[in-house]
């Protein structure tokens, strides 16, 4: 009878050790939740910083091609506006892109560097010249835009 009573001291030192075990899981599954939700709100909190980094970037392009083309620098401006994320263009980078495109002109039909550029008085047509015999190349055209 002895060793039966062991047996049962045993089984309940067993019980209360599976119990305490039981305990420490589950503090340690409330902490590993918790470590979750922290990890998951640092994700959202990074997220939100990279999303605020870009736009301000986005809106530095924005800023900075309009003030070239004001000043005429159009290939920079050009430069700017085809870095800008695509994610991010709403109408002021199409207010940007459209004051681009009015003031730049594209002279079409020279196989040469143009050497030298005129206008018309009235400013309706110009006349460009490009090669190494300008007289030989010279192309009329009308402005359009």
């Amino acid at each position: 009878m002895p060793r039966g009573r062991t047996k049962c001291q045993d089984g309940k030192r067993n019980a209360a050790r599976a119990d305490k075990n039981a305990e420490a899981a589950n503090a340690n599954a409330r902490r590993a939740d918790e470590n979750a939700r922290k990890a998951e709100n640092e994700t959202k909190e990074a997220e939100t910083q990279l999303l605020r980094a870009r736009t301000a970037e986005y809106a530095a392009k924005i800023g900075v091609a309009q003030r070239d083309i004001a000043e005429g620098d159009v290939t920079h401006a050009e430069a700017l506006l085809g870095g800008c994320a695509s994610d991010l263009r709403g109408w002021e980078y199409r207010y940007v892109w459209t004051n681009l495109r009015k003031r730049r002109i594209v002279l079409s039909g020279h196989t040469d560097p143009v050497w030298s550029v005129a206008f018309s008085p009235d400013g309706g047509r110009i006349v460009s010249c490009s090669g190494p015999d300008p007289s030989a190349t010279r192309r009329k055209s009308p402005i359009t835009r």
